[in-house]
């Protein structure tokens, strides 16, 4: 019986986020196959989302490493997250031409502030570890050897939690919350739609591939 989720990367990164260029195969000549594929990836990112927001157990996060895009948005929709000091997180949608997403909308600004968060969605700016614990993001940011030992405990405490208790009281705090968080999912995700077919939104990734492919391979 699962109690609990604990999610954590692999490596230096907890993730750098989704992936922006369609799969070998899609023709961008093609308006029709393109907007399919947009559709159906808009719709597995709305899917992750909604399972995230009506998941019925405790969600961990061990952020052991940056975060990018929904990686960080996501963050705001579990139950405790944990990170290591050298750990920064970003948004950078506008400088995608895309929108916000992950319910980023409401969790954001709803922990940050409205100005905070602005900088976060629609500047870019990124954001480090304690600057996440000091908005609420993160509840405790600790060395990278001692992460996983905090991250399981906490994860240990919602296991060994009375579960009737624990979860009766967690559907209370979330009762509410939900159909708002699912409702601005569903408009996220139908924006989201019209920016992956935007002409900005194709100029801008053009250039994002072009520049990463320009980008020397690092040698450390």
């Amino acid at each position: 019986e699962t109690r609990v989720l604990l999610l954590t990367g692999n490596g230096r990164f907890y993730s750098s986020g989704q992936a922006l260029a369609p799969p070998p195969g899609v023709d961008f000549g093609d308006p029709i196959a393109l907007k399919k594929w947009v559709v159906e990836r808009v719709e597995v990112t709305k899917t992750v989302v909604d399972r995230i927001i009506t998941f019925p157990k405790p969600i961990v996060v061990a952020a052991n490493g940056p975060a990018m895009g929904f990686a960080v948005t996501s963050m705001a929709l579990a139950d405790a997250v944990y990170s290591v000091p050298d750990a920064h997180f970003s948004t950078p949608f506008m400088q995608l031409a895309l929108c916000v997403e992950g319910c980023s909308s409401i969790t954001f600004p709803e922990r940050m502030g409205y100005a905070k968060a602005n900088e976060l969605l629609l500047l870019g700016k990124r954001f480090t570890a304690h600057e996440f614990e000091r908005y609420g993001l993160v509840n405790e940011v600790v060395p990278a050897d001692q992460l996983e030992a905090t991250a399981m405990k906490a994860a240990t405490q919602f296991a060994d939690t009375h579960q009737d208790a624990l979860l009766q009281s967690r559907e209370l705090i979330m009762r509410q919350r939900r159909p708002r968080l699912l409702q601005q999912n569903r408009d996220e995700m139908d924006l989201l739609i019209q920016r992956m077919l935007s002409a900005e939104f194709f100029a801008a990734m053009m250039n994002f591939i072009s520049r990463k492919q320009s980008t020397p391979a690092s040698k450390l």
